[in-house]
């Protein structure tokens, strides 16, 4: 079973669940909503597209998705347009929730649970296959990926009274969201989304188009401003793809010898889309764009289109045969009408199809917002899904952008697997085969059942270049109707369905990042223990990790204690590394078994490994003090070697990413005394922006603080006074079962930050009194 996090039922709330095993941080909510919309109104303070990591630089307020379609009834609608039109269940279990790929569970188009299916499950934290397990066989392509389930007809919505004053008029949609970030430098600017919107209603929908409304900004932390001061423009990107050479043995070339007929299946992924910066050009800041990728396609308009089957179909058509998208650009702070966003169902929808007038330029600084829609889709019938694939980068400025959405063309663009059963391998490449994966069969298809039957050519003859080998006609022709799946190359490409491979798997992890173990960090008395489990390396020798092609090498330890920040936690540069553990030493780091604890026992044995709960391995930091604030994380190392030559072999290594959160924090703690008189103050002097001053950030206020500690084994009261002789503060302390520490957040019994100076404090407990001094320097 993959280790999942829960957050509240309205995951729109402070602290809550983030993509962030990249480079950058996203907020990602349960209400078809990406990036953090409430932060301007202090329901959140999570960073909404944060980069880098720790920067206080936001690239978003937040994407938006929009669905809209006509309804049977004439009107046209659209859910999304406002926020909470999309919302979950009131179920327990109707939270996001977040996956790593590599831990058991996770693999890709692999049978986790024995049941003879692979990737069967969603994560969503139910039981989708009716096996009594919760997301034990996901398909996790990425470092991370956080899932989650919305509807646009939940009670809550419909009764919702929207600031537009129109009510909202549900088309009995839900959706399944997936969101997800890469670790290996150069993928790590790239959030991967991938929805799939449902028709679980009674109605057919038509002309049904999905976007998703992406308020893009580029400001720094603290300027409230900045998101009205930016330019957009659209890039052109491109990117090499190479998919292998393809080959049939009924076609030949009129060569001499002749040859047999084939094809190099690589080009160029290309597209334009669009960059927003900031409006000067050297403030430094990064710039953010938004590439779509793909949406679903009818194989049957693809095969009109290829001339392989007749108009018969056309009243059967339910989406596009190739991927189109849609830009249309609002400037926020305009009117509705004069570039501004619409405000009303019938105004979003004419947006979508591109009759709404937009911004009249994008030189011009304005807080822009630009709408990606695809379809048309002809009609949605009940039960009936779309998906709709696009990607969210960042870069240090537009070219690094451009850059970024070439590389996240690459990851969606993917590969092509075999995982269906093929034909005999002499006919493994002839035209005249009806089976998976053969000569460009991509796709298994039946006509629906009110079209008849046609005849159809089994290999889309048009693509080939010469004459074929004599054939009668039973070898070349293909009889398709209701009741006969067959496999044919809708597409009329070779490349898309040869040698077998007939599935072509979206979403790839380039590097095969080991994932991170499951740990835990415990405060005491001048050390904090750092103890995690071993299902890494459970993982990785089982083949759930790495593809079984890298191997274990070990763990590092690495401790935040550097809290100069402009979000709630400063970037994994500040992480230092404290401690390195491997199995081969030859690095000088210490040998695993130097931290193993061989009295735990394990739990389970997994992919034929005994896997050990935290505690297994046990590192103990010395190098702490009592009162200071400390982020740990343990991640795991693997390797792979390349065979370059014979001669050279080079070793190639992976770490899985540096992810926290503030809610990890611990603080070593003093014990409490047999006798009175040894309170001290830490820090003392304390000083405001050193490296150990946890200062104030939005979602995280209260941080700085100092600490009595040595108080003694009793209840006593601290009484905090100015050289004047006014009283600042009075902290209750019960010291009787051994806490010998008292925290206080520098703020007086008024409610205001104290000043620089020096204060003095007095300790009263039924074990003695004592008075002391300390220095506050802001």
């Amino acid at each position: 079973m993959v280790p999942t996090r829960a957050w509240a039922v309205l995951d729109v709330e402070n602290k809550g669940p983030t993509l962030s095993a990249g480079a950058f941080s996203m907020r990602i909510t349960n209400i078809g909503a990406i990036g953090n919309p409430f932060e301007d109104v202090g329901r959140s303070f999570d960073p909404s597209f944060e980069y880098p990591r720790g920067s206080g630089n936001q690239g978003l307020k937040s994407a938006d998705l929009w669905v809209g379609a006509r309804r049977e009834d004439g009107t046209y609608r659209v859910s999304g347009g406002p926020l909470l039109e999309w919302r979950p269940t009131l179920s327990a279990d109707d939270h996001v929730r977040t996956a790593y790929g590599g831990l058991p569970g996770t693999q890709r188009f692999f049978d986790d649970d024995g049941d003879g299916k692979f990737d069967e499950e969603r994560l969503n934290g139910r039981d989708d296959d009716g096996d009594g397990e919760i997301d034990e066989d996901l398909g996790v392509p990425s470092s991370q990926m956080l899932g989650a389930e919305y509807a646009d007809d939940q009670p809550e919505a419909l009764a919702y009274s929207f600031p537009n004053g129109e009510a909202h008029q549900a088309m009995g949609l839900d959706v399944y969201q997936e969101a997800y970030a890469w670790s290996q430098p150069g993928y790590d600017r790239i959030a991967g989304l991938h929805f799939v919107v449902h028709n679980h209603g009674t109605q057919t929908l038509r002309d049904v188009r999905i976007g998703l409304l992406v308020d893009l900004d580029s400001r720094a932390y603290g300027d409230a401003g900045g998101h009205v001061n930016d330019i957009i423009s659209f890039r052109p990107w491109s990117i090499p793809y190479n998919d292998g050479l393809a080959l049939t043995n009924d076609w030949y070339l009129t060569l001499s010898p002749p040859a047999y007929y084939s094809k190099q299946c690589s080009g160029l992924l290309s597209g334009i889309a669009p960059v927003v910066q900031d409006a000067n050009p050297r403030s430094g800041l990064p710039a953010f764009g938004v590439i779509p990728l793909a949406h679903t396609l009818d194989p049957l308009a693809q095969m009109y289109e290829t001339n392989q089957i007749d108009n018969r179909v056309l009243p059967f058509l339910s989406a596009p045969s190739h991927s189109h998208f849609d830009y249309k650009v609002f400037a926020l702070d305009l009117p509705p009408g004069q570039g501004g966003l619409p405000l009303v169902d019938a105004d979003r929808y004419r947006a979508m199809v591109g009759t709404y007038p937009g911004a009249p330029d994008y030189t011009t600084p304005h807080d822009y917002a630009v709408l990606v829609s695809c379809g048309p889709f002809p009609r949605m019938e009940p039960g009936r899904s779309y998906t709709f694939d696009l990607a969210l980068v960042c870069g240090q400025n537009a070219d690094s952008v451009v850059t970024s959405m070439g590389l996240a063309a690459i990851l969606h663009h993917g590969s092509w697997l075999d995982l269906y059963p093929d034909t005999t391998a002499t006919l493994l490449n002839r035209t005249s085969q009806s089976v998976s994966g053969v000569t460009g069969h991509e796709t298994l298809i039946t006509l629906p059942k009110s079209a008849g039957t046609t005849q159809i050519e089994q290999g889309c003859f048009s693509q080939y270049p010469t004459q074929p080998y004599p054939a009668s006609p039973s070898e070349v022709t293909l009889t398709l109707d209701a009741a006969h799946p067959r496999w044919v190359d809708a597409d009329c490409d070779i490349c898309t369905g040869f040698d077998g491979k007939e599935t072509h798997a979206y979403w790839t992890d380039p590097a095969s990042v080991p994932p991170p173990p499951t740990y835990r960090a415990l405060a005491a008395d001048h050390g904090i223990a750092v103890e995690w489990d071993n299902l890494p390396e459970v993982a990785i020798a089982g083949g759930a990790s790495g593809g079984g092609v890298t191997r274990f090498s070990g763990y590092n330890v690495y401790r935040l204690s550097d809290w100069r920040r402009k979000g709630l936690l400063p970037g994994p540069e500040k992480f230092q590394q404290i401690a390195a553990f491997a199995l081969d030493t030859l690095q000088s780091q210490t040998p695993i078994s130097a931290i193993t604890d061989t009295t735990i026992d394990y739990l389970k044995v997994l992919y034929g490994q005994k896997l050990y709960p935290a505690g297994h391995y046990r590192f103990i930091d010395r190098e702490v003090d009592n009162g200071f604030d400390y982020i740990y994380v343990v991640t795991t190392v693997s390797e792979r070697s390349i065979k370059v030559s014979p001669a050279l072999t080079l070793t190639q290594r992976f770490e899985s990413p540096i992810v926290s959160s503030l809610d990890s924090l611990v603080t070593p703690h003093d014990t409490a005394r047999a006798k009175a008189g040894l309170v001290t103050v830490v820090p003392n002097p304390y000083r405001g922006g050193v490296v150990w001053d946890r200062p104030p950030v939005a979602g995280d206020t209260f941080g700085r603080h100092i600490d009595f500690i040595g108080l003694p084994k009793a209840r006593a009261t601290i009484r905090i006074y100015t050289l004047a002789g006014d009283l600042v503060q009075s902290l209750d302390h019960d010291g009787a079962q051994g806490d010998g520490e008292a925290r206080w957040n520098l703020i007086s019994r008024n409610g205001q930050d104290v000043v620089s100076g020096v204060y003095l404090f007095t300790i009263d407990s039924s074990m003695g009194h004592q008075v002391g001094r300390f220095v506050v320097i802001r």
